[in-house]
């Protein structure tokens, strides 16, 4: 098993319309469990996203990552196309969205490409103009396209797009040569067992290393201790549920591999900063 490829990526489409934004698309520190992807058709505008300002200009195509905090300006007006998705629905999603390229020129048919995938997948528009809320009856809806022709184009249109901003890097080719070559395997092995206790020993194991040395080179690699990084997995698989399925909470809790409600309350609250029963009344808008 080598690096993941896009083969292994599932693309899961939650909202998409077209927006004239002005000046009141002006908001601050939104964190959202799924990717956005926007087109410029006219005007302009600017997002932040980890503290990095980018220029939206016409006929440019911009990806928001999952998990990213981002804020929003526009001065003047913006008229842009969007699609919002889920990549780890069914599988592992990419290892390291933090590592995507965000802002790209659009080819000439991107435009068409985006104007049919709405016609395709009509009123599925954010209701909310506030990126912080959402409606949780488009997700109920979203896995079930009316018909396998138009959910394989649907698909390949996303995946066309989503391609742009791919970078070897953000797939874990630059893993490989960690460990023995093996890293990549395991930071795909971690992300794929994550509904259940994994001590650091086998990890260690399966890249041939000491348990201290393992650790070692995955934070030289990862930036973080594999402990923490299985935190923040687990923590963003649960807030992902959380906001698209009826799941207890208990029941999201050993969907990550936590099974005892207190640890994972406290852990939830010390990753993303409120309690998980807080998390999901504050984000979710069930009014709709």
């Amino acid at each position: 098993m080598g690096a993941l490829s896009l083969r292994d990526i599932s693309l899961l489409p939650v909202f998409a319309g077209v927006k004239q934004v002005g000046p009141w698309w002006n908001f601050k520190h939104v964190i959202s469990p799924f990717y956005r992807l926007y087109y410029v058709e006219s005007g302009a505008a600017r997002v932040c996203v980890d503290d990095v300002w980018y220029e939206l200009r016409s006929g440019q195509l911009f990806l928001i990552p999952k998990y990213a905090c981002h804020s929003y300006e526009c001065a003047g007006g913006m008229n842009h196309y969007y699609i919002c998705f889920f990549d780890d629905w069914v599988g592992n999603g990419v290892p390291r969205p933090d590592k995507m390229a965000l802002q790209v020129q659009a080819e000439p048919y991107d435009l068409a490409l985006m104007r049919r995938f709405l016609q395709l997948n009509p009123c599925m528009e954010l209701v909310n103009v506030d990126p912080k809320v959402y409606n949780r009856a488009v997700y109920d809806g979203a896995t079930s396209l009316s018909h396998a022709r138009k959910e394989m184009e649907s698909c390949g249109i996303l995946m066309q797009l989503f391609s742009r901003f791919v970078t070897d890097e953000c797939l874990g080719y630059c893993l490989g040569a960690a460990a023995g070559g093996k890293f990549d395997e395991i930071v795909n092995y971690i992300h794929s067992h994550l509904d259940r206790h994994i001590p650091l020993t086998e990890l260690a194991d399966r890249a041939c290393l000491t348990a201290g040395h393992f650790s070692k080179v995955f934070k030289q690699v990862m930036g973080t201790s594999p402990c923490l990084y299985m935190q923040n997995r687990r923590i963003k698989r649960a807030q992902t549920l959380l906001l698209t399925t009826n799941m207890t909470i208990t029941q999201v809790a050993e969907r990550v591999g936590i099974y005892s409600p207190a640890q994972f309350t406290r852990l939830f609250a010390k990753i993303a900063g409120c309690k998980p029963k807080d998390y999901r009344s504050k984000l979710l808008d069930c009014c709709y």
